[in-house]
């Protein structure tokens, strides 16, 4: 940690994935950013960090009606905490709510149609509208679909473009980096709004 923290801040090293978790679920595009750092603790043990970042960025999904992510990540936490990460991420939509802690293992879906659902913690329940989607976490099951897709692009019973939409893709990293650096942008212009480049956006 000491010796590259200096280098980069924890946004980048954390929130660049819930950057990429939103691009993928929702297929919207980033549109701008504001961010507010705060540098305490760290710095007085001699690192020049953030010990927080908090950002708000906005999105625009194909729908037009855009919507705010808010994201806070932090370096800092008590030394008594029970754990040693401590994320969730929560969303909510117009008809319904997900919440997911990794600290705790656990998911929670309530929506207007289904009420409340806690999908299987140990991370083999497929879930989803069209049945594609599991939440597999840290489970043996997301090791498991990146290997039997390696081998079916190896055979040629699947091709690239057949898994575009079904999995991450370097392409898509493309978005979260771009996040980040408007993200860098903003904490150096004191938490102005910071369009995303444009390249992203069109």
């Amino acid at each position: 940690f000491l010796s590259w923290v200096n280098q980069t801040d924890c946004f980048q090293y954390l929130g660049v994935h819930y950057a990429d978790l939103i691009y993928f679920l929702t297929g919207a595009v980033p549109q701008r950013a504001m961010v507010i750092g705060q540098k305490g603790w760290l710095a007085s043990q001699g690192l020049d960090t953030y010990d927080t970042i908090e950002a708000t960025v906005e999105w625009e999904p194909t729908s037009g009606r855009r919507f705010s992510a808010h994201l806070l990540t932090g370096w800092i936490d008590p030394e008594r905490t029970s754990a040693m990460s401590d994320q969730r991420i929560t969303i909510v939509g117009t008809r319904g709510r997900a919440e997911s802690d990794q600290k705790r293992r656990g998911l929670s879906v309530v929506t207007d149609e289904q009420g409340l659902e806690e999908p299987n913690p140990d991370f083999c329940m497929p879930y989803g509208a069209d049945g594609q989607t599991s939440y597999q976490g840290y489970g043996i099951e997301s090791i498991k679909q990146f290997l039997n897709d390696a081998v079916e692009l190896q055979s040629g019973r699947m091709s690239a473009e057949q898994l575009e939409s079904a999995r991450p893709s370097f392409q898509q990293a493309l978005v979260s980096t771009a996040v980040v650096e408007a993200v860098r942008t903003s904490l150096q212009q004191d938490g102005r709004w910071v369009d995303v480049p444009l390249a992203v956006r069109t």
